[in-house]
């Protein structure tokens, strides 16, 4: 088989849809002799951040001389960018390789994997034989039933807590919580950027509990950001300046945990200022066209539309909208950071799990415009456009849909 017809096997395990538990990974990872017990692994969960957090961390190792795995979902374009060694995206012969390996073994076992334990699988698997120092590892989605919680990791790190995956994770924050919470192992460090009191004290408890030592960057560092535009940002803390190239103030919050953790595994400081300065990840307030002037965010949720919302307010504080959400999430929440700002909208639908646009349509209080095709939906903003920058956002699977017009 080739890879598209390997991918499209793949792709087709989406037909079990999400089942959250450890059974099916644990006896896959099992079969194949375990790989994720041969590799040193820093663990990132967090409703939002994961992704910038772990490019940063990722960019700071290799600056630093190590060997770096990376694996982050979902993928914008191309599936191979889910996993990455030294910056580098497995190849189609690789990934190839290692479908049909898991397939045989899921065959032979009669195993039934979900779409994201078998990409899970394949990335410990490559990751294992590849033998990088480190690898950076964020959840797909929750923490305790995740397909990525059966490392043992050298380090945890939880970004942040806001409502997101509500049919999985709960309906609160704190429920959310103690799902994230769930990969904190016993005598492992946990480090988080978490700000609400409830949260950390649960955070507190569950490292208590395990005998892990808790950090929280809030506690640690003094941020004072100087400089923040459209390009860049400078900002210091605890004596030391820094850049990078992620804008968004909350960009800077990620940077420091990103920090910290390359602190704890004793990187030396040029190394951890010199490769922030590098960091790159796409999807986020990216810039891909100048002439008209094209942003693209993945802002999937109310917080991240909050955000999104803060950055705009400063920069461009009128836009042309081209939106799409995912199925299931909060959209009156969302529409409301966002469609004040808005003075044209198209309304969109990304192929995969996006919301049909009629179902939110009549939320809105502006006229609004359905072209379900993402890239015709571009296309018509572009044409339509010329004295405003246009913003895609929404679903993350629906801004890879986009990013595609402007490789």
């Amino acid at each position: 088989m080739d890879i598209t017809n390997l991918l499209e096997y793949m792709y087709a395990l989406e037909r079990f849809g999400i089942k959250p538990g450890l059974e099916v990974m644990k006896a896959l990872l099992k079969a194949l002799g375990n790989p994720e017990k041969k590799l040193n692994v820093i663990h990132i969960a967090g409703t939002n951040g994961k992704g910038s957090t772990a490019a940063m961390l990722e960019f700071i190792l290799r600056t630093a001389g190590y060997s770096t795995g990376l694996y982050t979902s979902p993928h914008l374009v191309r599936f191979n960018e889910r996993i990455r060694l030294n910056g580098k995206e497995i190849t189609n012969k690789e990934t190839a390789e290692l479908v049909q390996k898991i397939k045989s073994v899921c065959e032979k076992n009669n195993i039934q994997a979900t779409f994201f334990e078998f990409t899970t699988t394949l990335a410990f698997l490559y990751f294992a034989n590849k033998k990088p120092d480190y690898i950076i590892t964020e959840t797909g989605m929750g923490g305790r039933l995740d397909a990525t919680n059966v490392v043992t990791p050298i380090i945890t790190a939880i970004t942040n807590i806001a409502i997101d995956h509500v049919d999985y994770l709960g309906n609160t924050e704190r429920e959310i919580a103690v799902e994230k919470a769930k990969i904190i192992k016993k005598n492992i460090p946990m480090i988080t950027a978490e700000t609400n009191e409830e949260i950390i004290k649960l955070f507190k408890e569950e490292c208590k509990k395990n005998n892990s030592p808790y950090y929280n960057i809030n506690d640690e560092f003094n941020i004072n950001i100087s400089e923040s535009d459209t390009k860049h940002q400078l900002f210091s803390t605890n004596g030391e300046s820094y850049e990078i190239k992620l804008v968004g103030e909350h960009q800077v919050m990620n940077a420091c945990l990103a920090i910290r953790i390359a602190e704890m595994l004793e990187v030396k400081k040029e190394h951890i200022i010199n490769g922030l300065k590098k960091a790159e990840w796409p999807g986020r307030l990216e810039t891909v066209s100048k002439n008209p002037l094209v942003i693209i965010d993945g802002a999937h949720n109310t917080t991240g539309m909050k955000a999104l919302r803060k950055f705009l307010d400063k920069y461009y504080p009128k836009v042309f909208l081209v939106l799409g959400i995912s199925e299931g999430h909060h959209k009156r929440e969302m529409l409301k950071e966002i469609v004040p700002i808005a003075e044209r909208i198209i309304l969109t639908k990304g192929k995969y799990r996006g919301e049909d646009p009629k179902n939110y349509k009549d939320l809105i209080d502006k006229k609004a415009i359905i072209i379900s095709d993402v890239k015709e939906a571009v296309k018509k903003a572009m044409k339509m456009n010329r004295d405003i920058p246009i913003l895609i956002t929404g679903s993350i699977y629906m801004i890879g849909e986009a990013e595609e017009l402007f490789l």
